[in-house]
């Protein structure tokens, strides 16, 4: 989301040259900043006519971003696109979207890194679920475990939950131990930074990793 914002600050330095070439030189301006701040790639286009009538009423019908990847403190995702519409960015105060749709990749190995699990592995199931690996100390014993993991959006916060336990190729039904390893499986990856407003509305697993959706409406976008 730091992405968009600085998208539309750029915008605003941009009122220069007639109406369409005022916005491919906002744009470029954009996109040079984007690449700066960890966007692979990124394209940037303003939706509604005339620009210059937008530019100066300081207020966008529409602001589209894409990009291949970002990576920055806050986490990696790739395949990016970034949709806000009714865009206003006042002289003070925070800029705000009416409505603000994102979607994105987030690979397994970057949920796997970013909620602190060690020694855990993820790749793509049947049924929207993920196949879970790694070990786990049984009566003092370190033995290889395999589960399957259930995805849903919580939040702001991406939840993993595992069950159907094997260990060392063996189901286990052990309620202390399955309480144990419950606790070692389930992984949750927060979404850092998110403006006010916006939260994860859907999230499905792929080959790749997951798909994430994050939407919002009235989303607040500090300037400083």
């Amino acid at each position: 989301m730091r992405a968009f914002l600085v998208v539309v600050v750029v915008l605003l330095l941009a009122a220069v040259g007639a109406d369409r070439v005022a916005e491919h030189v906002a744009s470029n301006r954009a996109e040079v900043r984007l690449a700066n701040e960890g966007v692979q790639n990124p394209q940037v286009s303003v939706g509604g006519f005339p620009f210059l009538t937008q530019l100066a009423a300081r207020s966008f019908r529409s602001v589209t971003v894409t990009g291949d990847a970002v990576t920055s403190s806050s986490g990696s995702a790739q395949d990016l696109t970034v949709v806000a519409h009714d865009v206003t960015v006042p002289k003070g105060g925070h800029a705000t979207a009416a409505s603000v749709h994102a979607d994105g990749l987030v690979t397994y190995a970057e949920v796997v890194r970013r909620s602190g699990a060690r020694g855990v592995s993820l790749s793509a199931a049947t049924g929207g679920r993920v196949r879970m690996h790694g070990t786990a100390t049984v009566l003092g014993q370190s033995v290889p475990v395999a589960a399957l993991g259930r995805v849903h959006a919580s939040g702001r916060s991406l939840r993993i939950e595992p069950t159907g336990f094997e260990v060392a190729g063996a189901t286990v039904d052990g309620a202390s131990v399955l309480d144990a390893l419950g606790a070692r499986f389930t992984l949750v990856y927060r979404l850092r930074d998110l403006p006010a407003g916006l939260t994860l509305s859907s999230v499905q697993a792929t080959p790749d990793g997951f798909r994430v959706v994050v939407t919002g409406t009235d989303v607040k976008f500090p300037t400083g």
